[in-house]
């Protein structure tokens, strides 16, 4: 297998180092022309996951070099007030009870922490990063490779191509062109404070101690500061100052750092002295203006994506209890929901399993599996409801299998709410075969069976399409949805209410750590629920 990452920024490189470690052949490109050349951004904080990341990703030299150039961010962040007075204060030692040795975050600078990824991809001998490539395009190959083609007009075939070139990335772009990145209407106008002895001494420690700081005033504009490369040769304090878009200017984006200063000084003229001081005597040449964008709240992958739109054109009106209606089909009443994590545990890994996140994070693949250890109740007006039940059976195969598992998925996201059982083939030795599968569920605020049939009739089809099998379903029509709840469950109603449950799953790292059966415990036992509340244990 061959793997072409483009892009040579930290997760790029960070892959790179993964897969050569483990043995697989990859290749990066980066479209700068030397690694001189510097990164988008300041620095980055690496809690204890991103260390346990970085450690299994990394040779032990790289690991051994990367805990020179951390330093430590503690474990507090702060909320002041503009005077620099403490406003609230949360430490991750004092609430998991852990030493703040384990907890802590890791401070370290983009530009040293790319100098650490780059050994030994980026050598004499091991030149597995190839700079001044720009990458135009990808085509899929009749062999089912693929070939990225760069602006010099050579090209490279892979079996995985990764965009991994930042948030304007051109193979996201291709790959996605519909998908566009938010403008969360703010802007950051941020600079660095360089440290020496005179000016530690002149701050207060909370300032240079690398806690994070988020300076917050009762009208507009907001400030966040940390300290960087404590103990090192260059320390520095980088401080940004968030204001909304419609009171800054456009000009904002274009003016030097000088006038950017002048500016964040002029809007915080009667803030703390101390905080004045990091933007008065901040480096000019670090200043920039910077507009905060994000991506849309609901990413999916291409192929779910296409699962989901074979179902958008049949239109059911008012989805209660999904985010993910079709399109012009979410109702004004539409509410969020947790989906249910349901007991599971496969026993075989296919190619197939983990080439979309959210079925592995559902517990759909690679062995992972978890209990229920949240409960949230959401009350609202009584609708009517349908709902079904589906079955099918003879056992196939294991690509089959997880096509099934795909629509699935995709009618929920659909709008319906869906629970399925797959049985296994006990005899069979590949444990991803299945001898039935069986699934009921329903559609909160429809009105008729009819509604139901035009959705699930083309569902249907489709399964036995893609299995092989027959499947058959039969649907109820409710006029109230406490009508159906209080017969299935032989609970009185609580009259002109109505719950919605959702959970989380905790996975099996979780569950095997010294503290995780404590707290799932714990929170089993806090579980309550009370009508016309909404609660969360």
């Amino acid at each position: 297998m061959r793997v072409l990452i483009i892009g040579a920024g930290v997760g790029g490189l960070t892959l790179a180092q993964g897969l050569h470690k483990a043995g697989i052949e990859v290749l990066v490109t980066e479209r700068q022309t030397e690694k001189a050349e510097s990164l988008a951004g300041y620095g980055l904080h690496i809690d204890r996951n991103g260390r346990h990341a970085l450690r299994s990703c990394l040779p032990l030299s790289n690991w051994t070099r990367l805990q020179t150039v951390l330093s430590s961010a503690g474990t507090q962040l702060f909320f002041r007030d503009t005077q620099f007075r403490v406003l609230a204060e949360k430490d991750d030692a004092k609430l998991s009870g852990e030493p703040a040795l384990a907890v802590e975050r890791s401070a370290v600078g983009r530009l040293e922490l790319r100098d650490v990824l780059l050994d030994g991809l980026d050598s004499a001998s091991c030149s597995l990063v190839q700079w001044g490539r720009t990458f135009v395009r990808y085509e899929q190959l009749t062999d089912g490779l693929l070939r990225a083609h760069f602006s010099d007009g050579t090209w490279e075939d892979c079996d995985l191509l990764v965009g991994a070139d930042g948030p304007k990335s051109p193979v996201r772009r291709q790959y996605m062109p519909d998908l566009d990145r938010l403008d969360l209407g703010i802007r950051a106008i941020a600079g660095r404070y360089i440290l020496d002895d005179q000016r530690i001494q002149k701050l207060p420690k909370e300032l240079t101690s690398g806690a994070l700081n988020n300076i917050v005033p009762s009208g507009k504009g907001w400030m966040f500061t940390s300290a960087w490369g404590l103990g090192q040769s260059s320390p520095y304090i980088v401080w940004a100052y968030v204001v909304p878009t419609k009171d800054s200017a456009p000009i904002l984006d274009q003016i030097p750092g000088f006038e950017l200063r002048d500016h964040v000084l002029h809007s915080i003229k009667e803030w703390s002295p101390n905080l004045r001081e990091l933007v008065e005597g901040g480096d000019l040449s670090t200043i920039k203006c910077l507009p905060l964008r994000t991506m849309p709240q609901t990413l999916e992958i291409k192929q779910r994506h296409a699962s989901r739109r074979r179902y958008s054109q049949h239109d059911t009106n008012g989805w209660y209890g999904s985010q993910h209606g079709p399109p012009g089909c979410r109702g004004l009443d539409a509410l969020p929901h947790r989906r249910h994590g349901r007991k599971a545990r496969v026993g075989q890994r296919l190619s197939s399993q983990n080439t979309d996140p959210f079925w592995a994070l559902r517990g759909a693949g690679g062995r992972t599996w978890g209990v229920v250890t949240s409960v949230t109740v959401q009350a609202f007006k009584d609708p009517p409801i349908v709902t079904f039940s589906l079955s099918g059976g003879a056992p196939f195969g294991n690509e089959s299998y997880w096509e099934a598992v795909k629509h699935f998925h995709a009618l929920n996201d659909a709008g319906g709410n869906m629970y399925y059982w797959l049985l296994p083939d006990l005899k069979d030795d590949q444990l991803g075969h299945v001898s039935a599968m069986i699934a009921s569920g329903g559609f909160g605020n429809v009105s008729s069976k009819a509604t139901i049939d035009r959705l699930m009739g083309p569902f249907v089809k489709e399964l036995e399409a893609i299995t092989g099998l027959p499947f058959n379903y039969t649907s109820t029509l409710s006029r109230k949805a406490s009508t159906m709840y209080t017969a299935t469950n032989d609970r009185p109603a609580e009259v002109g209410r109505w719950g919605i449950l959702g959970s989380r799953i905790m996975t099996r790292d979780f569950l095997k750590s010294a503290r995780g059966p404590g707290k799932v415990t714990g929170t089993l036992r806090s579980m309550q629920t009370y009508p016309d509340e909404t609660v969360e244990g």
